[in-house]
């Protein structure tokens, strides 16, 4: 058992070496939770992190709660969920290939081209009596670009859904209304040829 903990180990840091090098620059650290709170936009270069409903078991950059409603204040938009409030005995998840994904969807169009990665290192879980009874990370992140969603609407308001499915099995479903801050987010351009 000692054996197939190390080899787990050793095999997890691997991915996450090969995981962190394959991210666009973002930290892929542990983020804590902030609650929104209704404050005065100050432009910096780290989103807020924010979660966006009780339930959401994890955190969303890119936007702010502003006069009542969830504003876009950034081009990229990320959602970070979690594993261990999602995962259960018998789990086994280490890599891209076992864990969850996280997907999201606006104005019910699937979103072209999400980054995603797995943050943390390797928990094991053990039974009572020692024994592993599943595997899991610290959490996995999805990002997308607004500017290359073309299910966006600059003029009204948006719906983001956002889904953690497992073996075919929705984990966890949420959803809420945001807008775009047309001075803070691009629209895409339209290339005519």
């Amino acid at each position: 058992m000692k054996n197939l903990r190390v080899a787990l180990l050793i095999t997890w840091f691997m991915l996450l070496g090969t995981a962190c090098s394959m991210t666009d620059g973002l930290p892929n650290t542990p983020r804590p939770t902030v609650q929104p709170t209704k404050t005065a936009f100050i432009a910096t270069s780290v989103p807020s992190l924010i979660r966006p409903t009780a339930s959401f078991p994890g955190v969303v950059t890119g936007l702010m709660w502003e006069n009542n409603r969830w504003i876009a204040t950034h081009d990229r938009v990320c959602v970070y969920v979690e594993q261990k409030p999602l995962w259960k005995p018998g789990d086994f998840w280490s890599d891209f290939d076992t864990t969850p994904s996280v997907n999201i969807h606006i104005n019910d169009a699937a979103t072209r081209d999400p980054r995603r990665t797995l943050t943390g290192v390797l928990y094991v879980e053990e039974d009572t009596y020692g024994e592993v009874i599943g595997t899991h990370g610290y959490g996995m992140e999805t990002c997308i670009q607004l500017d290359e969603q073309q299910s966006i609407t600059y003029s009204t308001n948006n719906l983001m859904k956002v889904t953690v499915e497992y073996n075919g099995a929705t984990l966890f479903a949420d959803s809420w209304g945001f807008a775009i801050d047309n001075q803070l987010v691009p629209q895409a351009s339209t290339v005519v040829g």
